[in-house]
């Protein structure tokens, strides 16, 4: 019988101890396995905020090239101090762009002019290069160019980029053309390598006449230029944390396959950096940034090693699974042995109890060894809560010591609040106690030291059971967090807030106006927005440099901040524009009082660099309606502030339907009138003008008419500034010169008299530079004599960018074009314009000739300029002649020509072609045979 219970034994023990090495293993893998999740929530994080870094970065480098080919589009002429002024700007702001350019298309037929041009701008050694051998030489003759003619910022180190014709490099010659060809002016992309560097550039094309063409063909005879962005590819990946071994990677995807995919950076596999550290496991993060033309693709790698994992937990783990262990073997042995000796059973019950009071010490030794050693505070209470023990660690963070920290209630030891609200946290001990169940504390947890510092914390707490399991106690385990949680707040508030002043920015303030328009119905108050923009800031730029406009948006920004009541939300949108949330607001009389104020505010000197400047700023306020969204209410607020600043700026106006009901009316103009030429409702009348000798009709002026299918005949005037304000004046000058030129010859071949028709331009004809080669296209395509067409100019165009208009002139001047100064006397006159351009005409305008005859002031006045048109040998046209009276003065003056209802009014081209086979109109409109 004993000796089968020694086999037993002999069994049972090595069991046992198989038993506790498995509990001992799966501890250990269990509190690996929780310090694993937790660097990958760690990882999450990271990978997050570099995925909005990244895609801030890409899409402000879109938003960079979109608006410096708007200005091209825009003012069609575009000089270096205009592309450097928008660059510096856009650049100071986004200091990870490395570089702006323009690049023009240059035929291989013009090269050699567009070279001599450039020496002429500065460049002496201009000539149009590519590079070879890491080195620039002239380019071969090849069909077309796109050398860079500008490029920001400029430095002696970038000056070898001018000229340089980017077409000769495969990356960028695959880019641009794909750019060309897309269906609409897309961004695109390339990789310019050169040492260690990659160089992200985003291509935008610019086409001739603004729209882009339908087909692929048409898009590349039509383009007129690029420009490009350029990124360093590695100041993408900047603010990765330091130390995390954290690598990133871009790759590029051109969306529909169009070109290969490019690597802007490739993430590198975390290795072994010595041999006393491996790699756990590999945390991988994949995520997709779309943008126009293309797909970007975030590639984040992470490698956690043995040595980032908290051991302390597995330690514990580890010494607590070799302590049950030993107690497990203990329990059978003694079982074991008491069924074999059973006539020794009170000599091997005492022997148990001496062996089990040792162990149990050892046990008690060993478990304080550890706790001491692990790297969490570690405080164990009584069931009463009041504290027995605290380990090194928790001694330092709460300042208390073991000693004096026993016997007291652990709420007097270890204190809690939260962060946000410095609120108290209930008690998790006395939670834990009575619930008998763990209790975790929040992330917004703060421990308060006995010296009365701060720590902040991440803890739980557990119940401690007897055998018989009822809770004996409990066990607080605590550790800092506090640069892991300074970590967080500080990518939370980047992501929020505006760097340059430190205001919320529009991502927080959309949300913060969210929440007040679902609190406020239920307290019967309203919100407002208030719309703010600083009057001429862009002169500050230009004038005092970029650093002085940043001290004055911070100072702009600490005054509005001082305006407001606490409650209150002050937001930058960038650059100038500044938004004030109003939240709780009684009235509307609340919100105009303190608009005024901040008006007032603001309109107040600032001191800049020792110097005193005035910037005032305009104001449009929208107050919440029914059902009113967050955009809606910006929207209206800036609608209101287009008003102030239409009303003289330094002022405020509130909201109202009738303001958007203007806004509607001219956003209905402007999508009629994109369709008018397509539609053919676009139509020219022409005016007669009479030699006031002889009554022969002698030339024609043509006016524009828009015959709008519901609204019938429309004048220039409620049409022609929504044209000039959208850019549409110039497709439409466009087509009123071909159309004048196409009528005339066509009344000449059906053998009508020759006359010479005047056609009025628009100031950005002068500003695209197309103007010749376009008139010239012009007349050989119509077979009309240069002889036959007068361009009228106005003042506003004589004394903007004079050199220009006088150059494109003088080379018109050359084929035959006739010129007349229209409205003559209204705006700026000078008689060295008068002398300076090739005019043949001066026409005088209608509020000289209504007067007539009037007093003897109004004759000498329409005398002089009559007198001073025949002086520098130009023909004198009177424009507006109503009367017989106003024509008989006139004629005594010695007016060459008139026009006005007095000889007939502006008519279609069918009607006109009738009074030229009349030949001649007397006064009354009554036409003879000449």
């Amino acid at each position: 019988m004993i000796r089968r219970f020694s086999d037993v034994s002999a069994l049972a023990v090595p069991l046992a101890v198989v038993a506790g090495v498995a509990i001992t293993a799966a501890l250990v893998a269990l509190a690996l396995q929780n310090d694993v999740q937790h660097q990958k929530d760690i990882f999450g994080s990271q990978s997050q905020a570099i995925h909005d870094t990244v895609s801030r970065k890409l899409t402000a480098t879109d938003d960079m090239a979109d608006s410096l080919a708007t200005l091209f589009k825009g003012s069609g002429q575009v000089d270096a101090d205009q592309f450097r002024i928008l660059s510096e700007d856009i650049l100071s702001d986004h200091p990870f762009i490395r570089s702006a350019m323009y690049l023009p298309v240059v035929t291989d037929q013009d090269r050699d002019a567009f070279e001599r041009e450039m020496r002429k701008e500065g460049f002496p050694s201009f000539s149009v290069k590519e590079r070879w051998q890491e080195r620039f030489v002239s380019a071969p003759r090849r069909e077309r160019y796109v050398p860079v003619v500008f490029y920001e910022p400029f430095t002696p180190s970038s000056a070898g980029e001018i000229g340089f014709y980017v077409l000769s490099e495969p990356e960028s010659e695959r880019a641009i053309l794909w750019a060309i060809d897309g269906a609409g002016p897309v961004a695109a992309l390339s990789t310019q390598r050169g040492p260690g560097v990659v160089v992200y550039t985003v291509f935008q094309p610019i086409y001739d006449g603004k729209r882009t063409p339908n087909e692929v063909n048409a898009r590349r005879r039509f383009v007129s230029g690029l420009v490009a962005v350029g990124v360093n590819a590695e100041t993408l990946l900047d603010g990765i944390p330091s130390g995390e071994r954290l690598s990133a990677g871009l790759t590029v995807y051109p969306l529909g396959g169009q070109g290969p995919a490019i690597d802007l950076a490739t993430p590198q596999s975390p290795r072994r950096e010595d041999r006393d550290s491996w790699d756990i496991t590999t945390l991988e993060s994949v995520s997709t940034i779309e943008l126009p033309g293309r797909q970007v693709t975030l590639r984040i790698h992470k490698a956690v090693r043995w040595q980032d994992v908290d051991h302390r937990l597995m330690i514990t783990a580890g010494l607590i699974g070799l302590a049950l262990t030993g107690l497990l073997v203990a329990v059978v042995k003694g079982v074991v042995f008491r069924s074999i000796i059973l006539e020794q059973r009170n000599r091997e019950i005492e022997l148990q109890v001496v062996l089990r009071t040792r162990e149990l010490g050892f046990e008690k030794d060993r478990a304080l060894v550890t706790l001491e050693s692990i790297g969490d505070g570690v405080i164990t209470t009584d069931a009463d809560g009041r504290i027995e023990y605290l380990n090194p660690v928790a001694e330092r963070l709460s300042g208390w010591t073991n000693g004096t920290a026993s016997g007291k209630p652990v709420s007097e030891v270890f204190r809690l609040v939260y962060e946000s609200t410095r609120e108290p946290v209930a008690d998790p001990v006395a939670t834990c106690l009575q619930e008998g169940r763990v209790v975790h504390l929040s992330d917004d947890g703060v421990l308060i030291s006995l010296s009365g510092t701060e720590v902040a914390i991440d803890h739980s707490t557990a119940p401690i059971r007897d055998r018989d399991s009822r809770v004996i106690g409990a066990v607080l385990v605590f550790q800092d967090v506090s640069k892991a949680r300074m970590v967080v707040q500080e990518m939370a508030h980047q992501a929020t807030h505006d760097a340059l002043t430190g205001l919320p920015n529009r991502h927080l303030l959309m949300d913060r106006l969210e929440q007040a328009l679902t609190r406020s119905p239920w307290h019967g108050r309203i919100v407002a927005v208030m719309f703010l923009d600083l009057d001429n800031f862009k002169l500050v730029n230009d004038t005092l440099g970029h650093d002085v406009g940043d001290d004055l948006l911070r100072h702009v920004a600490e005054r509005l901040t001082q305006s407001v009541r606490a409650g209150d939300t002050v937001c930058r949108l960038g650059g100038d524009e500044f938004v004030v949330l109003l939240t709780d607001v009684a009235g509307r009389d609340d919100v105009a009082h303190l608009a005024a104020k901040i008006i007032g505010r603001l309109d107040e000197p600032y001191q800049l660099g020792g110097q005193e400047y005035f910037c005032s700023a305009s104001a449009g306020v929208s107050l919440t309606e029914e059902h009113a969204s967050p955009s809606v209410l910006l929207k209206n607020a800036d609608t209101a502030l287009y008003r102030a600043k239409e009303s003289g700026r330094s002022n405020y106006q509130f909201y109202n339907d009738e303001m958007n009901r203007h806004a509607l009316k001219l956003l209905e103009v402007k999508t009629a009138l994109r369709y008018a030429i397509e539609r053919n409702e676009l139509v020219l009348y022409y005016q007669p003008q009479v030699d006031l000798k002889t009554g022969r009709i002698i030339g024609a002026e043509a006016l524009l008419r828009w015959n709008h299918p519901r609204k019938g005949m429309i004048p220039p005037i409620e049409f022609i500034p929504v044209a000039e304000e959208s850019g549409l004046i110039f497709p439409i000058s466009e087509w009123v010169l071909a159309e004048a030129c196409r009528q005339n010859r066509r009344w000449q071949a059906s053998g009508l008299p020759r006359i010479c028709v005047g056609v009025n331009l628009s100031g950005r004809q002068f500003q695209q530079g197309t103007l010749v080669r376009h008139v010239e296209t012009l007349l050989s395509e119509t077979g009309l004599e240069p002889s036959d067409l007068e361009l009228e100019l106005t003042e506003s165009i004589l004394v903007k960018d004079t050199d220009v208009a006088v150059a494109v002139c003088r080379e018109l001047q050359v084929i035959g074009v006739r010129f007349s100064i229209d409205d003559f006397g209204t705006g700026y006159s000078s008689l060295s314009y008068l002398k300076r351009f090739p005019l043949t005409t001066l026409k005088v305008d209608r509020s000289f000739i209504k007067p007539l005859p009037g007093d003897a002031s109004d004759v000498a006045i329409s005398r002089a300029i009559v007198a001073m048109g025949h002086t520098l040998n130009l023909s004198v046209v009177a424009e507006g002649v109503e009367t017989e009276a106003q024509r008989s003065v006139l004629h005594r003056q010695g007016v060459d020509a008139a026009q006005g209802y007095l000889f007939s009014p502006a008519v279609p081209a069918d009607q006109f072609a009738e009074l030229l086979r009349h030949g001649s109109i007397q006064p009354g409109g009554l036409a003879e045979t000449a």
